[in-house]
């Protein structure tokens, strides 16, 4: 029911937008029927309130920012260190060859960034002893 109604809820939103001619309108190329632009100001103060604000999701969120970080620290370090490149997934090693040693940070950007969270997690708790893993994990992808 909640689904339909979330449904329902974004195709009125949506269907209260019209093009109009911005030099009949003082300029504006879109009218937002009242009702609606009401109706999304006070879901927008909601949201706000009761999930960006939210405790729950500040603390979630400085974890996961300390663990990308520890992960681009910890693949900075070895993608400096030609020596350290055995951390790597073979095709992220492959292009660490090919780049420039100033332009290494974008690899390690780009690998952690194509990880899912679950891999993130289970990266960062590998690399800083939490969790021992197992040789037959693999690397990351």
């Amino acid at each position: 029911m909640l689904r339909a109604y979330t449904s329902q809820l974004i195709q009125d939103h949506v269907n209260s937008v019209e093009l109009t001619d911005p030099q009949a309108s003082d300029g504006k190329c879109v009218r937002i029927g009242s009702d609606s632009l009401k109706e999304v100001t006070m879901l927008k103060e909601l949201i706000w309130c009761y999930v960006i604000h939210s405790p729950a999701l500040a603390t979630q969120q400085h974890g996961q920012k300390e663990i990308i970080r520890t992960l681009f620290m910890c693949y900075l370090g070895a993608a400096k260190d030609d020596r350290m490149h055995h951390m790597f997934p073979e095709g992220t090693r492959e292009e660490l060859t090919r780049t420039e040693p100033s332009q290494r940070a974008r690899v390690v950007a780009d690998m952690i960034a194509s990880m899912s969270e679950a891999g993130a997690i289970a990266l960062y708790q590998r690399l800083t002893g939490r969790s021992p893993g197992s040789v037959l994990d693999g690397q990351p992808q």
